[in-house]
């Protein structure tokens, strides 16, 4: 159990480089934004190329590095409804189910997006901003990222379900804890 911690820690240094990657993405698209506003407000005319680099870069740069550090933090969908209400003996074993059909569509999804990405780096996808191209397949590689992130999360939290007891629903979360979280 301690080789799995040990890799949940070093896991946890690439969630907060995807986090503080996402945050300057955030930071940086608000004030190119407001600048093209205040530009176009005060001197007449547009920054140009600000709406697609904004578009094309910023955007998927705020979201998708911080997409598994969501997922690690419990925002992933759940049925308590069903889930909660199966007997003891047998939510282990269905959320262990759940956590492998994740898994696998989360590698499915990340194999594939890395094909396009690659695909794409060949064909040299670019946009047209301002006059000039602009690669837009370096920002590709941030989709299987993200999945790749989230299997990682998923493989992990299924390790820890194996080799402990009760149910873990995060990494750090239990279900008693998760429960008692969601009743405050």
């Amino acid at each position: 159990m301690r080789v799995i911690d040990l890799c949940y820690r070093i896991f946890g240094l690439l969630k907060g480089a995807g986090l503080i990657m996402s945050g300057v993405a955030l930071t940086l698209m608000t004030l190119s934004i407001s600048a093209d506003v205040i530009s176009r407000n005060v001197m007449g005319s547009s920054i140009p190329g600000v709406y697609e680099v904004v578009m094309f870069y910023l955007m998927p740069m705020s979201v998708l590095p911080v997409l598994f550090y969501a997922f690690s933090q419990g925002v992933s969908p759940r049925i308590p409804m069903v889930f909660d209400r199966l007997p003891d003996s047998a939510q282990k074993p269905v959320y262990l189910f759940v956590i492998l059909t994740e898994l696998t569509l989360m590698v499915v999804v990340a194999t594939y997006s890395l094909e396009y990405a690659v695909d794409g780096t060949r064909a040299l996808h670019a946009f047209p901003s301002a006059g000039e191209m602009y690669p837009k397949y370096y920002v590709y590689y941030l989709v299987p990222f993200a999945f790749a992130g989230m299997a990682i999360e998923l493989a992990l939290i299924g390790l820890k379900n194996l080799f402990q007891s009760g149910l873990w629903i995060t990494y750090t979360k239990d279900q008693a804890t998760m429960l008692k979280e969601l009743q405050v």
